[in-house]
């Protein structure tokens, strides 16, 4: 069994998650639905499929959950599905959450090591004849438009370079044009920015590359007939940065305590994490050994490798 969620405001009230996969068939409508209505709706959200790694996270690292409200002959029907992330199946895999703070790979749990953590919470696109879940900081995943099933992540069959892809795209009603952009788009923390356009068979038929001055949280553009615009505010990230936040986290953060004894445990993790030798920890049940474990493996030379 699963242990509790944080009682903080990201998993609270209206973001208290609700990990349930449905098909609601006529749902009850207030008034009437006009009957040209004919199609469907998609809406997607976060909703963590378990509590976080290390106690507390934002309400933006929550596991991807599709919507999908088919409107037929003044009928509607309802259907959710979790994106099948890789990350998520991971998580499943462990049966507990493997992932530490938000956009910060450093803070993962040693089985998440190499898996692909974007949930693909933000928006859902239909373009080209696909539904996309799209999520910012990594490649949208295609979703089948009926059953809401996982077909897996989309790169336009290897054409786009980007290893990210915004979750704000902008359609040209015109032309069916879609244009997006992905920063960081090199990899973590790097201040490659790329400027994509797809048609409107979702054939990627441009993207260019360029630089902004510092690795910066671009969340939006905007297009316009002559001109890409993208805002590159002050909020920073730094690798080092990330690197060294695991520090805080797992030995100042989770581990508690001044007193003599608790200084100890700290000099001698110091002491371990400079060297390869087996450690053996040992003590009763809720002494904090698997917390101790974290803050060596995290500190070590081995992990930093």
């Amino acid at each position: 069994m699963t242990t509790k969620f944080p009682d903080t405001f990201d998993y609270a009230g209206m973001n208290a998650p609700m990990r349930v996969e449905c098909d609601i068939y006529d749902l009850i409508v207030e008034g009437s639905v006009p009957k040209e209505i004919h199609g469907a709706w998609y809406r997607s959200v976060p909703d963590p499929q378990y509590p976080p790694l290390l106690g507390h996270d934002t309400y933006l690292s929550g596991d991807g959950m599709i919507s999908a409200f088919k409107f037929e002959d003044g009928h509607v029907d309802f259907k959710m599905r979790y994106v099948m992330t890789d990350r998520l199946k991971a998580d499943r895999k462990a049966r507990r959450g493997l992932f530490g703070l938000y956009r910060n790979p450093y803070t993962d749990d040693p089985l998440a090591k190499g898996v692909n953590r974007c949930v693909n919470n933000t928006t859902p696109v239909f373009h080209g004849g696909r539904l996309l879940a799209l999520k910012e900081d990594g490649l949208a995943v295609e979703l089948h438009p009926e059953t809401l099933e996982t077909i897996g992540v989309f790169d336009y069959r290897g054409k786009l370079k980007s290893q990210t892809m915004t979750a704000h795209t902008r359609l040209d009603s015109q032309t069916g044009d879609l244009y997006f952009f992905g920063y960081e788009a090199s990899g973590l923390a790097t201040r490659d920015v790329s400027y994509c356009v797809a048609d409107k068979e979702g054939q990627l038929v441009k993207e260019e590359w360029f630089q902004v001055p510092y690795v910066s949280l671009m969340h939006d553009f905007a297009v316009t007939k002559e001109h890409a615009i993208f805002p590159v505010f002050p909020t920073t990230a730094d690798l080092d940065r990330l690197k060294n936040e695991v520090s805080r986290q797992l030995v100042g953060g989770e581990i508690i305590g001044r007193c003599t004894a608790m200084q100890e445990v700290y000099k001698l993790v110091g002491r371990v994490v400079t060297n390869d030798a087996t450690v053996l920890l040992s003590g009763e049940s809720g002494t904090g050994k698997e917390l101790v474990a974290r803050a060596i493996h995290f500190k070590s030379a081995r992990w930093r490798a």
